[in-house]
Parts: C-alpha cells; sequence; structure tokens
C-alpha cells in the first residue's frame, strides 16, 4: 500500500523567516510547486510562496473585512461567522490544481495565520488527513520582526503602511502568531526557531526532517547548509534601543515572546506553553495595547484614504479634460492619417511613374542614339551632295526659287493685314454707318474671293499684324468686373437646313468659360441632317441644354424665336442664328 500524501504548512508572522523555513523544506524533500521564484530587495533569495495561493488568501481576506497587515483582524472568529462554502470550493480546486499528484507537498504563506481555520476543512476534501498534515511554525524575536517590516515600510512607503513605527511591527507580528498558535494547538506541531536557521541548520533540518518522516539527500542538505544559508538572511537584528522602546511602548509583546521561548526547543508538552502564551494575548490589558499601539496607522490610513478619495475626484476633471483633448486630437489625427495614406500611395504612383520615365529615358537615349546615327549619315550625305557638280550648277535657279518663295510670303502677309483691316474697318463702319457697311461688303465679296483664290495660305499670317491694336476689342466688347453678378444667360439657337455651320456655332457656344448659360436647341423640320447634329450637341450637354424639332415647318423664323422665348429661363436672351458665333467670353 503506497504512503499517504503529506501536507506541511509553514507558519510565522510576516519577517519572521517562513521564506527559509520553506526553501529548508524544498531542500528536505518536499514540493511547493512553484513554476518561477519570484525575489526582491526584501527577500533576494525568494519568497518560496505559491502566487496563486497567496492572490486566494488576499482575496478572501478582503471578503472578510481584513488584511494581511492589519493586527486587528480575528481571522478565525471572522471564518466561523461567514458561509464560505463557494470559497472553499475554489480552493479546493485550486489546491487540486497545483498539487496533483504531489507526494509531500508544503504550503507556505504568512496570511495562513489568520486563515488556517479555513484551509484545515479544504485540506480534508483535498485528501490530507489529521495525522498527515504537519505544522511548522517559525519563532523569531519580535523586536528583529518589527525592525525588518520597519525598513521595507521606509525602503517602499507606498505599499507599506502598518510598521513605519516598531510598535506596530510588534503589534502585527503578536497578532498573526497568537493567532496561529489557536488554531494549531491539537494539530501536530513543529517549532523552530530563526536564530537555530541561522547557526545551525544541519542540527534543525535533522530534527526537522525526523518530525517529518523524511529521509533528505544529504548532498542537497549539505548544499542548504553551505551555499543557502549565509550571513546575508540576518540583516535586522535587535539592539537594546530598540528592545527598551519595544518594552515601554507594548510590554505584553516581550512577555508573550518570553513564554514563547520554551517551544523552540520541542522538548515540551506544547499544549500547556501554548495557552500560558494566549492567556497573555487574551489580556484585556494586551488588547488595549494592541489598539493603542495599532491606532496611530489606522488614523494614518483614513488621511491617506480621505486625501486618495478626493485625488480621485479632482482627477475625475482632469480625466474628462484629457478624454476631450483625446477626442479633438484623434478628430485632427484620423484626417491626417487618411491624407497620410493618400500621401503614400501618391507617392508609389510617382515612384511607378518615375520608373516609367526612366524606362522611357533609357528608349529615347537609345532612339537619339540612333538618330544622331542618322544625322551625321544624313551630314555626309549632304556634304556629299554639296560637293557635286550638279550642286554648284543648279545654284542660280535655286536663287530665283528662293526670291520666289519670299515675294510670295510677302504678298500674303500682305493680304492678310490688308483683310483685317477690312474686317476691323467694317465693323467701325457697320457701328456708324451700317447701310452702308452692308453695300460695301457685299460689292467687294468678289475681290476678297479672287484674292483667297491667288494668294492661298493667308490663315497663317492673319494675326501676324504689325499695326498695334488692330484686334483690340471696342469700349463696348471690353470685359468689365462682375463681383459676384452671375445672371442667367438662354442661348436661342434656331435652325433650319444650316447643318454646314452648326459644328462652328455650337462648339463656340459651348466652350465659354462663362458658366452660368443654357442653350435651346430648335430645329425647323430641316431635311440636311441638322437634327442629328443637334441630338449629339444635346447628349454631350444634357446638363444645360433642351432640343425641339418640328416635324413640320413652322413656317417663319420668328415662330421659332417667340418659341425659344417661352423655353427660355435666363435673365439675358441671346439669339444666335446660323451665321453667328462667339469668343471664349461672349
Amino acid at each position: 500500500m503506497p504512503d499517504p500524501k503529506k501536507l506541511i504548512i509553514v507558519l510565522g508572522a510576516h519577517r519572521s523567516g517562513t521564506s527559509l523555513c520553506a526553501a529548508a523544506l524544498e531542500f528536505l524533500g518536499a514540493e511547493l510547486c512553484l513554476a518561477a521564484q519570484y525575489s526582491n530587495e526584501e527577500n533576494r533569495k525568494g519568497f518560496f510562496e505559491h502566487p496563486d495561493i497567496v492572490d486566494f488568501n488576499d482575496r478572501l481576506l478582503s471578503y472578510l473585512g481584513g488584511a494581511w497587515d492589519n493586527p486587528l483582524f480575528d481571522g478565525p472568529v471572522a471564518v466561523a461567522k461567514a458561509d464560505l462554502t463557494q470559497w472553499q470550493l475554489e480552493a479546493c480546486k485550486l489546491i487540486a490544481a497545483i498539487f496533483n499528484n504531489v507526494q509531500v507537498a508544503a504550503i507556505k504563506d504568512p496570511r495562513l495565520c489568520q486563515l488556517l481555520d479555513f484551509w484545515l476543512p479544504v485540506f480534508a476534501r483535498c485528501g490530507y488527513q489529521g495525522r498527515d498534515i504537519f505544522i511548522v511554525q517559525v519563532l523569531r524575536d519580535p523586536v528583529e520582526v518589527a525592525l525588518s517590516q520597519q525598513h521595507r515600510a521606509k525602503a517602499n512607503p507606498a505599499f507599506y503602511e502598518i510598521g513605519r513605527y516598531l510598535v506596530e511591527g510588534a503589534s502585527l507580528w503578536l497578532s498573526l502568531t497568537a493567532q496561529a498558535l489557536e488554531q494549531t494547538r491539537e494539530l501536530n506541531n513543529y517549532f523552530v526557531t530563526y536564530q537555530d536557521l541561522l547557526s545551525s541548520p544541519e542540527r534543525v533540518l535533522e530534527n526537522l526532517a525526523g518530525f517529518l518522516q523524511l529521509e533528505p539527500d544529504r548532498q542537497r542538505l549539505h548544499d542548504f547548509c553551505e551555499g543557502f544559508v549565509d550571513s546575508s538572511l540576518h540583516r535586522s537584528t535587535a539592539d537594546p534601543q530598540a528592545t527598551e522602546l519595544v518594552a515601554r511602548q507594548f510590554p505584553q509583546v516581550l512577555d508573550f515572546s518570553e513564554t514563547l521561548q520554551r517551544l523552540g526547543s520541542n522538548e515540551v508538552s506544547t499544549g500547556p506553553a501554548i495557552i500560558r502564551a494566549l492567556e497573555v494575548y487574551r489580556k484585556s490589558a494586551t488588547q488595549r495595547a494592541l489598539c493603542r499601539a495599532v491606532m496611530p496607522a489606522l488614523s494614518r490610513l483614513s488621511d491617506k484614504s480621505r486625501k486618495d478619495r478626493l485625488a480621485v475626484e479632482q482627477s475625475a476633471d482632469v480625466i474628462l479634460d484629457l478624454e476631450r483633448q483625446v477626442k479633438e486630437h484623434s478628430s485632427v489625427i484620423v484626417p491626417l492619417r487618411t491624407q497620410n495614406s493618400q500621401l503614400e500611395n501618391g507617392i508609389e504612383e510617382l515612384q511607378r511613374q518615375r520608373d516609367a520615365q526612366r524606362a522611357e529615358l533609357v528608349r529615347l537615349s537609345s532612339a537619339l542614339k540612333v538618330s544622331c546615327d542618322d544625322v551625321i549619315g544624313l551630314e555626309n550625305i549632304v556634304g556629299a551632295m554639296e560637293a557635286s557638280t550638279s550642286w554648284k550648277l543648279t545654284r542660280p535657279i535655286r536663287r530665283l526659287r528662293s526670291i520666289q518663295l519670299r515675294m510670295i510670303e510677302q504678298a500674303q502677309k500682305g493680304a492678310a493685314r490688308f483683310r483685317l483691316r477690312s474686317i476691323f474697318i467694317y465693323h467701325r463702319m457697320s457701328v456708324r454707318h451700317p447701310r452702308f457697311a452692308w453695300i460695301s461688303r457685299r460689292a467687294l465679296r468678289p475681290f476678297f474671293r479672287l484674292m483667297n483664290i491667288v494668294l492661298p495660305g493667308q490663315r497663317q499670317f492673319a494675326y501676324q499684324t504689325g499695326h498695334d491694336g488692330l484686334l483690340n476689342p471696342m469700349i463696348y466688347q471690353q470685359l468689365e468686373p462682375t463681383s459676384h453678378f452671375a445672371p442667367l444667360i438662354s442661348i436661342i439657337v434656331p435652325n433650319y437646313n444650316h447643318a454646314a455651320y452648326l459644328p462652328l456655332r455650337l462648339d463656340s457656344i459651348f466652350s465659354q468659360t462663362y458658366p452660368n448659360f443654357e442653350v435651346i436647341l430648335l430645329d425647323d423640320a430641316s431635311s440636311d441632317g441638322s437634327v442629328s447634329i443637334l441630338a449629339q450637341y444635346h447628349q454631350a450637354h444634357p446638363e444645360n441644354s433642351t432640343l425641339v424639332t418640328n416635324e413640320k415647318n413652322s413656317g417663319g423664323v420668328f415662330h421659332q424665336w417667340e418659341k425659344g422665348f417661352k423655353l427660355a429661363r435666363g435673365d439675358i436672351i441671346w439669339i444666335a442664328e446660323s451665321d453667328d458665333w462667339c469668343t471664349e467670353n461672349f
């Protein structure tokens, strides 16, 4: 039949040496089941306590109204009054998950001094019988414990409040040690002093192994005694001045400690000794002294809590303002991110264009080289041609041809200037003497047509005139600033069999720089294809054009005008006849 599972529980107040005792148990063969060893300046070699159990105990203490550093909290009384069924179920799952099939398990957490009455039924449900549960209690001079607690309270004042003064640390030691004794009077107790663990580790571990019925590995036992235990573990030593201060402020602590001295030998019946120690703790004078010692710390905690609450309330306004700023920044950042994304896309597109241009540049360079080679070849051909006899013999003929071309060009330029001046004079005359201008135009039209036949190519010189101001607009044609005034212009385009003129007329209308206009396209039953041209322009400009066609001729242009007037919505109406066209700004 296999040996039953064993459970070793290390009890002792904070800073009393429970971490060193738990480390010793691990060297003796017990398993703490720690995934990783946590250490800091307070315990440089580690705490040797399972973080999940510590977290559970902190939550349970908070639920019961206590805390690990509250000397006035009576754990056994609070556990007895509370319904902890759900907590026990959770604790059972926790122990099963941590230790599972471990043969010799060990648990260390000073909070067990306050909560052992809760855990004992849990251990029983997990399969640990009373005879297989071993209690190892660590005893240490309360003045040394108080000095150690004071040291870490000064090193980390944001976390520690109890212990800033020696009497507070001594009160915490007294409360936790007394509660541990009260809950373990009928159990398998073994007492270890911190001083003996430091000074005679080999002897203490031999006796402890005998109590636990363990057979330790001699080499591991030697490694612990020689390599793990050293003087750095004893940094707080009681001095006469500190002892005298505790004796003056809380003498019952030293009385309680003196009563426990005989327990460290483990050679006397622990029951009566524990009873005598608890009698000291239960005295009304001791309880009053405990309250007096802890009261300043509670007052500090009250003040600090009040200040913290006020700070939280004040911070709420700051948080609201910061949240508002975050929203404002987000409203700026989101468009900037979008713009940045667009710029990145633009950069990628530019990079693609650059690569394409580089490829095109390479191609053009190659083409340029080929062209240069061709030019050189042509220059050689020209040079050979100019050196030939035929080129020299035909030089007079080329000279005469050059003179002829210059004369023709001069004639064309003169005719173009004459034509522009005629147009200019005609426009001026049409304002002053419209009848005479019309008769002159009819009379001179054959002459201009003959000039176009004799001297073709005048159009290329049409605007190369030597007379400045010839094409400058007259006063009534000049643009005037209109500010924001932009009236709608209705352009009526009546048409009957003028398909040849429609494209030029409509292109000039729809290419206006002035945007606010509408075009009313009217066809009076044309038979020359005008309707299809008008329909093309209407489809190209549906937003500002209207097309109306007659199945039967109306009998006169004025009927078309009247129809256009009825359809027009503009402030200004222009009737664009078949021979009308306009500049880009009307």
